[in-house]
């Protein structure tokens, strides 16, 4: 069995987190003695993590935080397969997550950064709603959005707005 050293997952984890915050305005804010990795124009706390998260911050930054949301790296996961999505019709998804994170359920309003989708041929995030999780899967519905709308939304406060997607499969065009 390929596994990663440590060292290489959170060289990962820092670059994901680089990366995004390199394009974010209003670095590292404080609320009521707790950080948060960036202001939105319309007042919402971003917090990027990289999983897996504790229970403990979670609850603290959201108390800390009225208005706290969190963009997750699932690169790994939506990657590996282990987290699909698939067309459902109009700007809908649906999501199958083989092994969900622990402490996902207690997030507020999270999005999940799942990089570049070869379902999808773009960089996006997903919105999700789970409407059965366990431990080993977790079966809902959701939204993606295109990195470039969710930096915007975060910026200048414009609505988050769907991906525009083909879902043709990566290699039709072979044949």
């Amino acid at each position: 069995m390929l596994t990663a050293s440590t060292g290489l997952v959170e060289a990962h984890k820092r670059q994901w987190y680089q990366g995004i915050a390199d394009r974010l305005p209003n670095r590292e804010v404080a609320r009521a003695g707790r950080r948060g990795d960036t202001e939105a124009a319309d007042s919402t706390i971003w917090e990027l993590e990289t999983p897996p998260l504790a229970q403990d911050p979670i609850i603290g930054k959201q108390r800390a935080h009225p208005r706290v949301r969190w963009l997750l790296c699932g690169v790994a996961e939506h990657g590996s397969g282990k987290l699909r999505v698939f067309e459902r019709g109009d700007a809908l998804v649906a999501v199958e997550w083989r092994r969900p994170w622990t402490n996902f359920p207690l997030l507020n309003g999270p999005l999940i950064d799942l990089g570049l989708s070869p379902a999808v041929g773009r960089h996006v995030v997903l919105d999700a709603a789970f409407d059965t999780v366990t431990r080993d899967r977790a079966n809902g519905r959701g939204v993606l959005y295109s990195m470039h709308s969710w930096l915007e939304h975060v910026r200048t406060g414009a609505p988050l707005a769907p991906a525009r997607h083909s879902w043709a499969p990566v290699d039709a065009n072979a044949s």
